[in-house]
């Protein structure tokens, strides 16, 4: 695969995670706070995240998404 192929997966990838999650609230079968835990656990695997993985760059920029994700939950 190339770099683009690569992010453009990413992209698709988060995009319908992201529409998987609001259409769960949306339809009650993932409470609020179901959800709110989801994306702290989610975040707090990047906050602390393992060096040998990806790069500390990589693992904030994570949590800058995660964090937009949970405010458009909130928007919702």
């Amino acid at each position: 695969m190339t770099e683009n192929t690569d992010a453009a997966a990413g992209v698709a990838a988060l995009a319908i995670c992201e529409s998987l999650l609001l259409a769960l609230g949306d339809q009650k079968l993932l409470s609020v706070k179901g959800l709110a835990d989801l994306l702290h656990d989610a975040m707090a695997a990047h906050s602390n995240g393992d060096p040998r993985t990806h790069s500390q760059a990589v693992h904030a920029e994570a949590v800058a998404i995660i964090e937009r994700i949970m405010a458009s939950a909130k928007a919702a």
